[in-house]
């Protein structure tokens, strides 16, 4: 809990001082693509990422729970940082970013022990190749879904608070999920609907980066069925929408306004209503990935159910009639 407090204070009153900086260099006018009418700051998520780094990771070494390539964590969620920041600024080429992104989610990947494995009768290479193009889908999800005031936190926060819990005392807790969590919470302070400021590439290729971590560290040391089912509103929305564009013969990498959550907005669903039930459905899968923990033997089960109630969500936001 001192790392969930300290990293919400940090986050929020980094965002409060940086925010003449990214009013002046960072804003973000309104396009065809926009779900915001005026012009609205990016680069908030700086916030989330130095909060969860200072206070997440002392507070895991004074309490003996250090997690794995914790310096590289740091060091590469930075770069990731310094990469979004650059595209937010002056727009890279996509290879350019793919393969920028692939390059750090690779030296993490790298710099892991080798003990830790999802599937241990893979060989640990096909693992570790499997987990960078995992990885990098994340990563990119994770700014695709940052697209209305408030999801990028209502979509990652319960996942990281059910980690940092320790799937509510099921397992040891986990000092830096807590930490990032409290510094989603503070973003939200300023990213509520009407959104102050908006995460940014900056922001949002870093906390998708240590969301991915996260998740793997869950798939390798507790459950892989619970590592699905934490993420799996935005992993779903994110993939479906890509099959969607994929099949009707769409250029995948130019921006669009295609995910089910945007569909809704566009369709006249309240914000807040989005919001509430992206967040209803997130803790229950929370409480379907602790459930993996309790009946491992009904994992298989309890993943379906937490298919289907994603998928039923799906389907209501892309069909919202008002």
């Amino acid at each position: 809990m001192l790392a969930f407090a300290l990293a919400f204070v940090m986050s929020w009153g980094l965002i409060r001082l940086l925010m003449p900086l990214f009013l002046a260099y960072a804003l973000a006018r309104p396009n065809g693509r926009s779900s915001h009418k005026v012009p609205v700051p990016q680069g908030g998520g700086a916030g989330v990422i130095l909060g969860t780094l200072l206070a997440g990771l002392p507070v895991a070494s004074m309490a003996g729970m250090s997690p794995p390539a914790n310096e590289a964590l740091a060091l590469l969620a930075l770069l990731m940082g310094i990469l979004g920041a650059w595209d937010d600024i002056r727009p890279l080429g996509w290879r350019f970013r793919l393969a920028s992104q692939a390059l750090i989610i690779g030296a993490l990947l790298f710099l892991l022990p080798e003990n830790l494995q999802v599937l241990p009768f893979l060989p640990l290479v096909v693992e570790r190749a499997l987990a960078l193009v995992l990885g990098l889908w994340f990563v990119n999800l994770t700014n695709f879904m940052d697209g209305i005031d408030g999801l990028l936190v209502i979509g990652l926060a319960p996942m990281a608070a059910a980690i940092g819990l320790g799937f509510f005392g099921l397992v040891p807790p986990e000092p830096v999920a807590m930490a990032f969590c409290g510094a989603l919470l503070g973003f939200l302070m300023m990213n509520r609907p009407p959104a102050r400021i908006f995460a940014g590439d900056l922001g949002a290729l870093s906390i998708g980066l240590i969301a991915a971590y996260l998740l793997f560290l869950v798939a390798s040391r507790t459950s892989l069925a619970a590592a699905i089912l934490l993420p799996l509103y935005f992993v779903g929305d994110a993939t479906v929408t890509l099959l969607l564009r994929a099949l009707k013969g769409e250029t995948l990498t130019v921006a669009h306004r295609r995910h089910a959550y945007q569909s809704a907005f566009d369709a006249g669903m309240p914000i807040t209503r989005i919001l509430g039930e992206v967040l209803g459905l997130n803790i229950v899968l929370a409480g379907l990935a602790a459930a993996t923990l309790v009946w491992p033997n009904i994992a298989g089960g309890l993943l379906v159910m937490g298919l289907v109630l994603t998928g039923l969500l799906l389907w209501r936001l892309r069909h919202w009639k008002g």
